[in-house]
């Protein structure tokens, strides 16, 4: 919305200046009102931004979400990090179990059994996961409520994606950088839920699986043993 507004702003600022030039037939004077013009749009643009904000959080808010394991990314919050080392990253949805003391270990435990299940689907998955946890990469695991039946999974899944640790993981490939796993956990006191687990990888890590070794063939009949 930024860019569209700066492009609208510098139209209106020309259109006040071909104007000025066609009242006053001074260059400088149609500068002069350009350069207004501009401070002016800018100005106003700026106040109707800051009102679309607080409209849109209040009517339209963003889904919360919140981090809940992190590795590797505790000393530099603000550093640009290099793709090749970015890790992975996980967002673990449910309908309603908010995040606490409590329920933390249920997420934990979303996200271990998740990886398993993706790492025994997926050779691919469990090749990059190998070396995420080989070299130490950084990891983040995050929380995040999708409402009854999903209907906000969307909505979450968007904003994790604009978040500043996913800020340089651009590949996005599905079942290559970023995985699905669905499944039940175990509440203590509180029944099942469902819940659903994404995972993404950086780009730069291995994405080729080592071939099997290869048997040797039987000799067929007639050949020298």
């Amino acid at each position: 919305m930024g860019t569209a507004s700066s492009l609208v702003v510098g139209m209106l600022s020309l259109a006040a200046a071909a104007l000025g030039f066609l009242w006053t037939k001074n260059y400088f004077v149609s500068i002069l009102i350009a350069v207004v013009a501009m401070l002016v749009g800018k100005s106003v643009v700026s106040f109707v931004l800051i009102l679309w904000d607080r409209f849109r959080a209040r009517y339209f808010p963003l889904p919360a979400l919140t981090p809940f394991f992190e590795r590797g990314l505790e000393d530099q919050p603000d550093q640009d990090v290099p793709a090749h080392t970015q890790g992975i990253r996980v967002l673990a949805m449910t309908e309603s179990l908010a995040l606490n003391a409590d329920t933390e270990p249920v997420y934990m435990d979303m996200v271990a059994r998740s990886l398993d299940t993706l790492s025994g689907e997926h050779p691919i998955f469990a090749r990059r996961l190998e070396v995420v946890n080989r070299r130490e990469l950084p990891v983040q695991y995050t929380a995040a409520l999708c409402g009854q039946d999903g209907r906000r999974m969307g909505k979450c899944l968007r904003t994790w994606l604009k978040t500043y640790p996913l800020r340089d993981m651009h590949a996005r490939v599905q079942n290559r950088d970023l995985f699905l796993c669905d499944g039940l956990a175990e509440v203590p006191g509180g029944g099942e839920i469902r819940y659903t687990v994404m995972v993404l990888f950086d780009g730069g890590l291995p994405v080729t699986v080592g071939k099997p070794p290869r048997e040797d063939k039987a000799p067929a009949a007639g050949e020298n043993q």
